[in-house]
């Protein structure tokens, strides 16, 4: 068998990438025989919808950033909920805002980057956030 493809449902990605290509080189086989190559490819690729997606909250201000209190969040629309991920794609926080502006307390989190995910009737925009 030369060529395989395999599908993976990824939970929680919340971030808009390109495809991405991985090359394994393979050596050592225990119990096995490497044919040849002895080379693999393997290529993510993003599917996520198009549409939420595709389209950014307008005039959006994350700040300070980094931070160690208090976030403070405004759109030139409005915000419907925010969500606080952590580097393992777990929602650590979940805010429903309905507003355009936003203050929320990121105390409790441990120190460490996190995406924070905003989205409106019509967009979402990720970024990165560094709690000190």
């Amino acid at each position: 068998e030369s060529e395989k493809s395999l599908d993976f449902s990824i939970t929680n990605d919340v971030t808009t990438e390109t495809n991405e290509t991985v090359l394994f080189a393979l050596s050592n086989a225990v119990n096995a025989t490497l044919g040849t190559p002895s080379s693999a490819t393997l290529t993510i690729i993003d599917n996520d919808p198009i549409g939420l997606n595709a389209s950014k909250i307008e005039n959006l201000n994350i700040f300070p950033n980094p931070t160690k209190d208090i976030l403070y969040l405004t759109a030139s629309e409005k915000i419907n909920t925010v969500n606080i991920i952590n580097m393992m794609g777990q929602v650590v926080k979940s805010i429903v805002v309905n507003a355009n502006n936003a203050n929320i307390n990121v105390e409790e989190l441990s120190a460490g980057i996190y995406s924070i995910v905003v989205s409106s009737d019509n967009a979402q925009s990720t970024q990165k956030l560094i709690v000190k």
